[in-house]
């Protein structure tokens, strides 16, 4: 029988300021986002656009284990929650987690956001 190994790639992630160095990544996203408003002339005709909001939105999947304040961290995160994912802080647009007998499955999607909130 092969030895058991383990599949993925131990990464660290930053949840409200502090570090977790094993949230075990298996899927991770990052698409720009932006608003664009079209402004028209008095002729109904195209005259500029207005971009605004833009950034990116990131969303990453891993595996966290199941016991100790790794999964109550990732249980405390809510809509607006700051997370630092590769040194840059992210506002948090939601947050899912699922549960085996082991582990604690989580994903979590944000937006990079420069502001600090209290």
């Amino acid at each position: 029988m092969a030895a058991i190994t383990q599949l993925g790639t131990a990464v660290t992630v930053g949840f409200n300021g502090r570090v977790y160095a094993d949230f075990v990544m298996e899927d991770s996203s990052e698409a720009t986002i932006g608003d664009i408003e079209e402004i028209r002339d008095a002729d109904n005709d195209q005259a500029t656009k207005l971009i605004s909001a833009k950034g990116h939105r990131v969303r990453v999947t891993g595996v966290i284990k199941a016991a100790g304040t790794e999964l109550a961290t990732l249980a405390a995160l809510t809509v607006g929650s700051t997370v630092s994912i590769n040194s840059i802080n992210h506002m948090v647009e939601s947050v899912e987690i699922s549960f085996t007998r082991t582990a604690a499955r989580a994903t979590i999607t944000a937006v990079d956001d420069a502001i600090s909130y209290s």
